[in-house]
């Protein structure tokens, strides 16, 4: 898990009985994974995890993670490097054809300057993912945390800030609104439409091993 934190998926796929490694550049977090899932292999950063194991790897999972890199192609690579032939590549990331983002606009919440650098569309997070040598087998986007960015952009857009975005203080109109918008957006994802708050690609490696 590549961005892994304090080791919550980590300890999930854990439960379900795989076998993990996490990737966490902040040392603080990867002490917070070490202790929350014990045993589990902790790298500060994807060459250093796909050092210690090229081509051994059956998944690769980035959650919220491409937005923050600077380097997002040279991150990609290194997990092409570490996946094995028949591997699967897991991304996540905000999308900016969600219906919150249109209408919020510039009160988006998944904007969050300065900590995301880049936000990716389906067709540039494809291109993305082939330029670092992997075909998308599958593109969808989901309505999971529809309500939260609803109602944490609704606040941005009042307020103009969010501090440590919390939503508790939000009034029960707008709340109410919230549900309203979020049930709306989960039925055009329903519907096949790609306005989900998240954009998923699942990817597979063209040439493992080999550097594009």
């Amino acid at each position: 898990d590549v961005g892994c934190g304090a080791g919550a998926l980590l300890a999930h796929l854990r439960a379900l009985g795989w076998e993990g490694t996490g990737v966490e550049p902040d040392e603080r977090a990867r002490r917070s994974a070490a202790a929350r899932v014990p045993g589990a292999a902790l790298h500060a950063s994807v060459e250093d995890a796909a050092a210690s194991a090229p081509g051994g790897f059956d998944a690769v999972t980035l959650s919220h993670v491409v937005e923050h890199l600077e380097d997002p192609f040279g991150t990609l690579v290194a997990c092409r490097r570490a996946l094995r032939v028949e591997g699967w590549l897991v991304v996540r990331t905000p999308n900016p054809a969600s219906a919150a983002c249109t209408r919020f606009g510039a009160s988006w919440l998944h904007w969050d300057p300065p900590r995301h650098l880049q936000l990716y569309g389906a067709r540039g997070l494809r291109a993305l993912l082939a330029d670092a040598g992997f075909v998308v087998r599958r593109a969808f986007t989901t309505a999971a945390s529809a309500h939260f960015a609803w109602l944490a952009s609704a606040l941005l857009e009042r307020d103009g800030r969010l501090p440590g975005l919390r939503t508790s203080h939000a009034p029960l109109s707008l709340r109410l609104r919230a549900i309203a918008s979020g049930w709306r957006e989960h039925a055009g994802v329903a519907r096949g439409e790609p306005v989900g708050e998240e954009l998923v690609a699942i990817a597979s490696p063209t040439q493992p091993g080999r550097t594009p």
